[in-house]
């Protein structure tokens, strides 16, 4: 598996200066359960992703959005989408370039909100298992591992 210097350079950012999620104004505490992790949010609830490299990365950011029947607007660098909802999920995914430092996402959720009688919470979106990672690094997994650790989503000539 050869890589080009500008595949090298993106790999060693992606590697040694990964880009942090944070889940801001809006958002609940993590939830888990049978390998799933996901966060609660109000109707209107922000992402924070760090950047910490000096010049501007590209990430993949992948979740699944959870919510009675409506709509999601999804805002953030650069990047804006409305998305259907229903409770059993809608996959999200976009390819966000990142400038250096904080960059908001934010969710903009038309739901009515989740019926909950014993959780205090106003629980409009959910948000499953996102992952926000390189591009560089899942062409790296790709070419590199073979093994478990393999991504999914790669293609048979990765």
């Amino acid at each position: 598996a050869e890589f080009t210097a500008g595949d090298r350079g993106a790999l060693r950012r992606a590697v040694l200066q990964p880009v942090g999620v944070e889940y801001g104004t809006g958002f609940s505490r993590d939830e888990q359960a049978g390998g799933d992790d996901w966060h609660w949010a109000l109707p209107r609830a922000q992402l924070v992703l760090d950047n910490p490299a000096s010049t501007t990365q590209v990430v993949g950011v992948t979740a699944t959005l959870g919510a009675q029947p409506g709509t999601v607007d999804v805002r953030g660098p650069g990047y804006a989408q409305t998305l259907p909802v229903e409770p059993a999920g809608t996959l999200w995914q976009a390819v966000l370039r990142l400038r250096p430092g904080r960059n908001v996402v934010t969710f903009n959720a038309k739901v009515p909100r989740t019926p909950a009688p014993s959780d205090p919470r106003y629980l409009a979106l959910e948000v499953f298992n996102l992952t926000a990672r390189a591009p560089a690094l899942h062409d790296a997994l790709c070419r590199l591992e073979t093994g478990p650790a393999r991504p999914a989503d790669c293609s048979a000539q990765s």
